[in-house]
C-alpha cells in the first residue's frame, strides 16, 4: 500500500533546540516519561543506553527499539552543527546548530505509552570516544548486529515490556539490522523503516552485507509478511537507497501489508536538506510513524 506523500514544504528550517536534550523533559506531568540509564554487554564490551517509559498508568507493555544508522551513533543520533577536521570547520546543519533526532522519535511514541530503547554503538572506553563523529573504532556489520540482538535482549530484560509486543524502528543501515533481527523472532510484531539501505538484492550489495549475514528488507517482508511501515526522503541522493525499486513493491504480490510513504522535500534524514546540510527529523515523520505504531499496538 502506497500512502499519502508526507510534505516537509513548510519545514524548510524548522526550528529544534540545540544540543541534545531530551524534549520528553518538559512533557506536562500527564505524559510524564520516565529516564532509565542502563548498560549492556556484547561480546566482551559495554554499551551505554537509556530506556524512556511512560507513567505506568499509560504503559501498554509495548517496546520499540530504534536502531540508528551508518555505521555507528551516539545515543540521541545526534549531528553536530559543526565539525572541525584538520583545521578546518565544516558546517553539517542548516542553521549551523546541533540536533538530535532520536529524542524526538521517541518523546512521540512514549506518549502512545511505548517503551522506548536507544543505545549508543560507541563502546565505553573506546580510545576514540572524545572525537565522534569524525572518528571512532570501526565496527563490522556483523558486530553492530549483535549490539542490536544484544540491544533488544536488554529492552526485553528490563521487565517493561511483553516479549512478543516489540517494534524496530531503523535507520538505513539500521533498518537493514531490523530487517534481520526481525527474519528469525516471532516477538518482532511491526517494523518502521527510515530510508532503508540495501532493502532489495541487486549486484550492488557490497560483500560485506552478505557475509555478516545480514538480510534484505524485502526478502524478510515477502517471507513473514510482517506488518510495516517504510518512510523515504524524496530528495535521498544515497546510493544504498533505491527509492524506485522500493515504491515499485507497493501493492505488489507478496507485500499488502507493507506502507510505503514518500516524504517530498527531505533528504536521507528525513528532514529538510539545503546544499548537503541537513535539518532534523520532521514533524510530519513524526506523525505518520506514531500514528502507524499507535494503530499496529491498539489492534493486538
Amino acid at each position: 500500500m502506497l500512502l499519502a506523500g508526507c510534505d516537509g514544504s513548510q519545514q524548510e528550517t524548522p526550528q529544534r533546540p540545540a544540543g541534545v536534550r531530551d524534549p520528553a523533559a518538559s512533557a506536562s506531568s500527564g505524559d510524564a516519561t520516565h529516564r532509565r540509564e542502563i548498560r549492556f554487554i556484547v561480546d566482551g564490551l559495554e554499551f551505554d543506553a537509556v530506556i524512556d517509559a511512560p507513567d505506568t498508568a499509560r504503559a501498554n507493555r509495548w517496546g520499540v527499539l530504534l536502531i540508528g544508522g551508518g555505521l555507528g551513533n551516539d545515543i540521541d543520533w545526534t549531528t553536530p552543527g559543526r565539525i572541525d577536521n584538520a583545521g578546518q570547520s565544516m558546517q553539517m546543519t542548516i542553521t549551523g546548530e546541533t540536533h538530535a533526532d532520536a529524542p524526538l522519535l521517541s518523546a512521540a511514541l512514549t506518549r502512545l505509552g511505548c517503551v522506548v530503547f536507544r543505545w549508543s554503538t560507541i563502546a565505553r572506553g573506546d580510545p576514540l570516544a572524545d572525537q565522534w563523529p569524525i572518528r571512532a573504532t570501526p565496527r563490522t556489520p556483523a558486530e553492530l548486529l549483535a549490539q542490536t540482538r544484544g540491544a533488544l535482549a536488554a529492552l526485553r530484560g528490563s521487565g517493561l515490556v511483553d516479549h512478543d509486543r516489540i517494534i524496530l524502528v531503523g535507520h538505513s543501515l539500521g533498518a537493514a539490522r531490523a530487517c534481520t533481527v526481525a527474519s528469525d523472532d516471532a516477538g518482532v510484531r511491526a517494523l518502521v523503516l527510515l530510508s532503508p539501505a540495501y532493502f532489495i538484492r541487486t549486484e550492488s550489495t557490497p560483500r560485506s552485507f552478505m557475509e555478516s549475514g545480514m538480510m534484505h528488507g524485502a526478502d524478510v517482508l515477502r517471507e513473514r509478511q510482517i506488518s510495516c511501515l517504510i518512510l523515504l526522503g524524496s530528495l535521498d541522493t544515497s546510493r544504498a537507497v533505491n527509492g524506485g525499486a522500493i515504491l515499485s513493491l507497493a501493492g505488489a504480490p507478496g507485500y499488502k501489508h507493507v506502507n510505503i510513504t514518500m516524504c517530498e522535500g527531505m533528504g536521507h534524514h528525513l528532514g529538510p536538506e539545503r546544499g548537503g546540510q541537513i535539518g532534523p527529523i520532521d514533524p510530519s515523520v513524526l506523525g505518520i510513524t506514531a500514528e502507524w505504531i499507535g494503530a499496529v499496538a491498539q489492534s493486538r
